[in-house]
């Protein structure tokens, strides 16, 4: 799996926004998505900080 990029819609501006794939600090596969509950069964996090970051919260 290789994450090319993010698109963030925001409906107040009505602006999409994009991100290349190595600008995300992590994302996250559901591999039995049913449309109603997403479950995370694999982490990603591709920055190496990113680990660093979301331990500080």
């Amino acid at each position: 799996m290789e994450l090319l990029g993010l698109d963030v819609f925001d409906p107040i501006t009505m602006k999409v926004d994009s991100e290349p794939g190595k600008n995300v600090p992590a994302w996250f596969l559901d591999t039995n998505y049913n449309g109603l509950c997403f479950h995370v069964n694999q982490a990603f996090f591709p920055r190496t900080g990113a680990w660093d970051s979301i331990k500080k919260l």
